[in-house]
């Protein structure tokens, strides 16, 4: 009710109070099962992040915002190797340490990112974006701004298209993935721009290989066909035809461009594929990067790591 009512939490309880409350909720969500032992033990840091004595990192944060697969991530730490590409720093340091520091809006989609939503999980990104410490304003300068993680679709294509959303506006699935992606690859540029940031998408993680003989076969083909082309979609809006040659040249420091300013994709879903016959695009996901059947675990993060180096982002920001 005081939510409701406008009230600024700090004038019902201390913030100590506060995240003790959050705290016990997640506990008793996790013992009701509405929590995996994953999702609680990654999201319960989380909570006292505002803490005035919150959790210190060993190395400077990368901020990982998103749906539940923030999760994968979670506390880990990122290490880039820049002497592979030969882009040593200034200060002659060759490799980059960051910590994974998790911002998870559970349940958002990226259909979700459109200015016009008015669901929840809009209005929930939105206020974990104005508390993450970076420059705000538009008057900061590109080298201003703060690189982030950002994660979304798999809901969108587990659930999100589909059925009834097709009648009357879409022709196939297909079409819907695709007005989908784009514009949710607007949605995200505008959101740079607003927060100044640089962020790097994660793809959609193939589904895990599930028995075919409970009855839900069919639409985890569709789920399948969707998370390819989905990927696919993201490929061809945010791959760099030079980028491989860029790599190689020492200005790669600085971002190459795109059709959509600032967005970058981590272009690491192929390498998470394993071949099977049964599945209608030829791959499940590889049983080594499985958590739950649906997120993947903290295996990706070398995968990650090439990614970024690979994504034409501007390294001078991460």
């Amino acid at each position: 009710d005081d939510f409701r009512g406008g009230k600024n939490w700090r004038n019902v309880a201390t913030e100590y109070h506060f995240h003790q409350y959050l705290q016990n909720i997640l506990e008793k969500c996790e013992k009701m099962e509405i929590l995996s032992p994953h999702q609680f033990q990654c999201s319960l840091p989380s909570v006292i992040i505002y803490h005035p004595t919150a959790l210190s990192t060993p190395y400077a944060p990368l901020y990982v915002v998103g749906d539940s697969h923030v999760l994968s991530l979670a506390w880990q730490t990122i290490c880039i190797d820049l002497s592979e590409q030969n882009l040593g720093t200034e200060g002659g340091m060759d490799k980059v340490y960051r910590t994974a520091f998790p911002f998870p809006a559970t349940g958002i989609k990226a259909w979700h990112f459109r200015s016009s939503t008015q669901f929840f999980t809009h209005y929930n990104l939105h206020a974990l974006l104005q508390r993450l410490p970076v420059p705000m304003t538009k008057t900061d300068s590109a080298k201003n701004r703060v690189t982030i993680i950002l994660s979304a679709g798999e809901i969108d294509c587990r659930e999100g298209i589909g059925g009834a959303l097709l009648q009357g506006y879409y022709t196939d699935c297909n079409d819907a993935v695709e007005r989908t992606v784009t514009q949710y690859l607007r949605s995200v540029s505008e959101i740079a721009e607003e927060y100044n940031l640089q962020v790097l998408l994660m793809p959609v993680a193939p589904h895990a290989y599930r028995s075919e003989k409970n009855g839900k076969a069919l639409g985890r083909a569709k789920r399948r066909h969707r998370c390819w082309f989905w990927n696919e979609i993201l490929r061809r809006n945010l791959k760099h035809e030079k980028a491989r040659q860029l790599i190689d040249s020492p200005n790669h420091h600085y971002a190459t461009k795109n059709s959509y300013n600032n967005v970058f994709l981590l272009d690491y879903e192929e390498k998470l594929r394993h071949p099977d016959r049964n599945s209608p695009v030829g791959y499940v996901l590889n049983r080594r990067y499985n958590a739950d059947y649906t997120h993947v675990n903290s295996a990706i993060v070398p995968l990650l790591e090439r990614s970024i180096l690979e994504s034409g982002c501007d390294m001078t920001l991460i």
